[in-house]
């Protein structure tokens, strides 16, 4: 391998962010939901966030990518692996809920991070049984065999966790979420840019169609509003 330049193997961290991010194949859902809080709030950087994990639904998503009826059966039955790693089941894996916690645990100090919004909390604590129920359910349905042990340890791990986001998490939930206000606050100034953009056309160009205001100056709305012009002696109005 070192003769054609490999990168040599890196020793891992199992109680780092970056780990559990790699291994859940939930990558994408943890920065999408970082990136959420980036866009519409002023609180929105990931450092000033406490680490929060919703783990029900990290293992359900990733377990479900793999059962989809669509994947072959070679690969269907990687799930099984996978399972067994997020319950901690197999060599040099710990449990999911126990890499979530420490990462939040670790942080828990810092009272200037913002904590997770009440809702999203309690989501997480109500679905708890929904996603074991369905776990179970994917597995039946591609008819595999030897997830059950795997399945039990991770119940057992996963209702731990529950009571841990009851007594530990949902007490210091934030119970307003900026997240929600803002984008409420960006619709709204986006329609009412919408009601001044089409007042300005309708003085700019009295009694002339839609047609002969496109968008953009480029587009087929815009060639035929060319067209439309030339017919009619105007010469469109972009605005």
């Amino acid at each position: 391998m070192n003769s054609l330049n490999y990168p040599a193997p890196r020793t891992k961290d199992y109680r780092d962010e970056s780990f559990i991010e790699s291994w859940t194949g939930s990558s994408r859902w943890l920065r999408g939901r970082a990136g959420l809080h980036r866009r519409h709030t002023g609180l929105g950087t990931k450092e000033l966030m406490l680490p929060f994990y919703d783990v029900g639904q990290i293992v359900f998503q990733g377990l479900q990518a793999l059962l989809d009826p669509r994947n072959s059966a070679g690969r269907q039955a990687r799930a099984i692996v996978r399972l067994n790693r997020y319950a901690g089941q197999e060599t040099g894996f710990e449990a999911i809920t126990e890499l979530a916690k420490a990462r939040t645990e670790a942080m828990l100090g810092n009272a200037k991070l913002v904590r997770p919004y009440v809702s999203e909390v309690n989501d997480a604590i109500n679905n708890t049984q929904t996603y074991l129920d369905g776990i179970g359910e994917l597995f039946g349905t591609a008819k595999l065999t030897g997830w059950e042990q795997a399945h039990d340890a991770l119940s057992r791990q996963l209702l731990d966790y529950k009571q841990w986001l009851q007594k530990q998490i949902l007490p210091q939930a934030r119970q307003t979420n900026p997240i929600a206000n803002t984008t409420q606050q960006r619709v709204a100034r986006s329609r009412s840019g919408q009601f001044l953009r089409a007042k300005e056309r309708a003085r700019l160009c009295p009694g002339i169609g839609p047609c002969l205001l496109p968008t953009s100056p480029g587009s087929a709305e815009s060639e035929s509003t060319q067209d439309s012009g030339s017919l009619a002696g105007e010469k469109p109005v972009f605005l």
